[in-house]
């Protein structure tokens, strides 16, 4: 019983899964977007397919997981991790992230307006234009995925280096200190 405790707690804390944040609003004092462009943007939402993209990223994010709960399971107990776990977690993990990302109108709308406050009106609806070009249809299929794709190496790249990054930030951490303390006497 301790260790599935263990093995529950390390899985709610240890996973580096996406977190995804609740859509809130605008800090106060921050400029209003125009309402303009909040429909442009979610016109140019519709031409790019968001909720199709929106399914893909969260398939995307979900094919890895079973492997990332098996190898962290595997990593803390010593022992391989039963297939039906596997399962039954990815499928947990599965059914937030739909149920989080997918059909989600307060979402929509918190991405509206983060367009909506980088672009002008007149700009989300060329792009809402551009996306109906077959290529830019492409590039919304595949994006997700290669996102995903890009991931892992991104992680082997930075994990390499993970040594080097630490040791950097010790040494800043050492130095910050002893320069507050200054000089003793």
């Amino acid at each position: 019983m301790r260790r599935r405790l263990f093995i529950c707690a390390f899985l709610i804390g240890g996973l580096h899964v996406p977190a995804v944040a609740a859509p809130a609003q605008p800090p106060a004092g921050q400029v209003k977007v125009d309402p303009a462009a909040l429909q442009a943007a979610d016109r140019m939402l519709t031409a790019m397919g968001y909720e199709r993209m929106m399914k893909q990223t969260c398939d995307a994010m979900i094919a890895p997981m079973g492997a990332m709960f098996r190898k962290a399971i595997e990593a803390k107990t010593g022992e391989a991790a039963d297939d039906a776990l596997i399962k039954q977690l990815t499928d947990i993990e599965s059914e937030f992230l739909r149920g989080t990302l997918t059909n989600s109108p307060a979402l929509r709308r918190a991405v509206a307006t983060l367009y909506a406050s980088e672009f002008s009106a007149a700009e989300l609806n060329h792009l809402a234009e551009l996306y109906a070009d077959p290529v830019m249809h492409k590039w919304t299929e595949v994006a997700p995925d290669m996102t995903a794709k890009m991931l892992p190496l991104i992680h082997g790249v930075t994990d390499a280096h993970r040594s080097e990054l630490e040791q950097k930030l010790a040494a800043a951490i050492s130095s910050y200190y002893t320069a507050k303390q200054g000089p003793k006497s």
